[in-house]
């Protein structure tokens, strides 16, 4: 199953979605036999993430939503596969989904609670993702006006802040 993992992300990587989905697909056909809650949750962020790509939306928001409310109730948190962080991608994910699926209100919220948690988790020990970053650029300039009064919300500060994750990982973003 980290095989096919690992082969998601590399043909996602190479914009082999195509492939890409059928890895996830037979990676959740997997999960599903094993009877795995963990690897159940996986699939799900997974194939949603991988639906967005190829163009689904609404199918890649509802896994994705599904996955997550999932690993609510069960409890299950980060699951990694070869250092990547699938509940990361599946929560980003669905910050550019729901904007995708014109429902922008929607993914400030989504940004907004991840934007709180990534400052909550670099308080404790470690700072904000690269992708958190990246990803919410969008949301960050559609609603510029409202956040105007943090830093750390504005464009300026997640270009910098991206650059200095993708240079030098070892750099925190907290920096000014």
């Amino acid at each position: 199953m980290h095989l096919l993992a690992g082969l998601n992300l590399f043909l996602t990587r190479r914009a082999d979605y195509t492939g890409a989905l059928a890895a996830a697909e037979r990676f959740a056909e997997l999960a599903h036999a094993s009877q795995n809650s963990v690897e159940i949750v996986a699939s799900e962020w997974m194939l949603g993430a991988t639906h967005n790509l190829i163009g689904h939306q609404q199918l890649a928001l509802e896994l994705i939503a599904r996955g997550l409310a999932r690993a609510e109730a069960l409890g299950i948190g980060n699951t990694y596969y070869f250092g990547f962080d699938n509940k990361g991608r599946g929560t980003i994910g669905r910050i550019w989904t729901s904007w995708l699926c014109g429902l922008p209100e929607t993914a400030m919220l989504r940004a907004a609670e991840v934007l709180a948690a990534s400052t909550a988790q670099r308080r404790s020990r470690s700072r904000p993702s690269l992708y958190t970053v990246a990803a919410s650029k969008p949301m960050a300039l559609y609603r510029r006006k409202d956040w105007a009064g943090d830093r750390r919300c504005s464009i300026e500060w997640r270009c910098a802040a991206a650059t200095r994750l993708a240079s030098r990982p070892h750099v925190p973003v907290v920096s000014a």
